[in-house]
């Protein structure tokens, strides 16, 4: 399942990513919230996986 392994990374990857920018953004900038949302949106992808259900885009 390379797919499901590369999708983990990219999360992980994110997370750090945005626990890096946390630390030296004294304030939620419009970067972190950016990221915020594409580590959602990555966390929503895997859920859906997990399920088999199906995303909507929205």
């Amino acid at each position: 399942m390379k797919g499901v392994e590369e999708l983990l990374a990219r999360i992980e990857s994110v997370r750090r990513e945005l626990n890096e920018q946390a630390l030296h953004d004294s304030l939620p900038s419009p970067a972190m919230l950016e990221k915020s949302r594409e580590l959602d949106r990555l966390l929503n992808v895997y859920q859906a996986f997990k399920t088999g259900a199906q995303i909507t885009q929205g």
